[in-house]
Formats: structure tokens, sequence, C-alpha cells
């Protein structure tokens, strides 16, 4: 398949070299205080859902419904740009006969893609799988269909690979490259949820090797050294296993 450009959330807005200027760290700072781990909203979750770890989901109450033995995830685009539709597409390529995403009709519950046209960092941010009612997948004008699938596999339900609780196996972090205050971002998620498949450094949910960097130097490296790590900017071999189990 085409091969996307690779996602650019939160966290590789300031991944390469040179470092940001100070004014743009302080505001992607202060966005990020209101996230977790960089681009998952936690402005609003379901009580009752279990959070997940890794490529997991979180627990049946988060799921999208099933509608004739496919689930479908309902969506308006209040602001959205040309990557969007390709996004969307992609997605229903990939998955489908096992999720789609759908224009809504009057589903109470439905993701409102809105990006924000004065925000040109090419970052994006979303829910974590079905919260109830209206829910976002924002970010700038400029993100691309790589970030945009990226934060789709959020809204149905998945959590950042690099949170497994195995990472250690698998990762090294650099945490002295990495800006102090957004270290906590990069924390294992151990709670009650669902591990699907083996770690994937290729995977799309996975962050790339120049996290929160504050200097331009690797903040991840694999083990053994030289793998690459999530560099397709498309659901890989795993991604595409792992949501077809769930």
């Amino acid at each position: 398949p085409t091969q996307l450009p690779s996602p650019n959330v939160y966290h590789n807005s300031m991944s390469a070299p040179p470092p940001p200027p100070p004014v743009m760290m302080l505001d992607v700072m202060a966005f990020l205080d209101a996230l977790s781990e960089g681009d998952i909203d936690i402005g609003t979750h379901r009580n009752d859902a279990i959070q997940p770890e890794g490529l997991g989901l979180a627990g049946s109450v988060a799921l999208w419904p099933d509608v004739g033995g496919v689930a479908q995830i309902p969506y308006v685009v209040s602001q959205g740009n040309a990557d969007v539709a390709v996004a969307i597409a992609r997605f229903n390529t990939v998955f489908a006969g096992a999720l789609q995403w759908v224009p809504r009709a009057a589903e109470a519950d439905y993701v409102d893609i809105s990006l924000d046209p004065n925000d040109h960092s090419g970052s994006g941010f979303s829910s974590l799988g079905r919260v109830g009612g209206r829910q976002v997948i924002g970010g700038s004008i400029d993100v691309n269909a790589g970030t945009l699938l990226h934060e789709m596999g959020h809204a149905i339900g998945l959590f950042h690979e690099h949170s497994r609780p195995e990472r250690e196996a698998y990762l090294t972090l650099a945490t002295t490259h990495v800006i102090g205050s957004l270290l906590p971002n990069l924390d294992v998620v151990r709670s009650e949820g669902q591990s699907l498949g083996l770690y994937d450094l290729a995977s799309i949910m996975h962050y790339g090797p120049f996290t929160f960097s504050k200097d331009g130097e690797p903040t991840m490296e694999s083990i053994p050294p030289g793998q690459p790590i999530s560099e397709l900017g498309d659901y890989s071999a795993g991604d595409i296993d792992a949501v077809l189990r769930l």
C-alpha cells in the first residue's frame, strides 16, 4: 500500500533538531497539561471503562456498537482538511468487514473531527475509546493522514504501544534527553486492561524515537539497537492483527 506520512503529534512537533524556540515549547507544554501521554484527551471518559494497556482496548463499555456484525464509529467533520478523507478511506479499507467510520445520522455517541485553523503545529489529539455523546479528534489544521490514523486508533480504544508493561524488554528510554516536565507522559500504564499480540515497534500507536526531546537527541532506542520505531505512518501488520481480535 501507499506509505502515508509518519504521525506528527504533539511530541513530534518538538522531536527533531534544532530544538523549538522557548515560546513555542511553553505553548505546547501548557496544552499538554490537559492531555495524557501527549495526545489523549482525558477531559471526558467513562467511569466504568477499563483502561487499556498498549495495543489494547478499554473494555466493552468503551467500544463502538456493532451494526450487522461491523463496529461503526459515527463521525462528523466540523473543520477538516484534505487528509481527513484520506485517513478515513484508509481506515475503512484496512478494517473492511470489522470496523468502519460512517457519517453520523442521529447517533447519540459520535466523533467530531474539528481541527483548529489557527494551529499549524501539525499535531493532533483524541479521546480514548467511546466516551459517550460528542467527542473530538482535534488539533492542527495541518495534521497529516498518519497522525489522524493514530488519533483514530485512540478513538476506537487503543492506547500507546510504548505504554505496555513489557516495554522494558523492547525499548530503552534516554531520560536525560527528555523534557523533564513531560517525562511522566512516557510512563508505563499499569492498570486493568488487555494487551493484544506481541510488542510492536512498528505500531502506529508507538511514539517515535525523538519524542519529547529537549536537545534534538533520541529519547528512545530499540532493543537490540537499530530497529525502526514507528516509521510507517500507517497501521502495521501487528496493529491490524490486534484490532481484528477486538
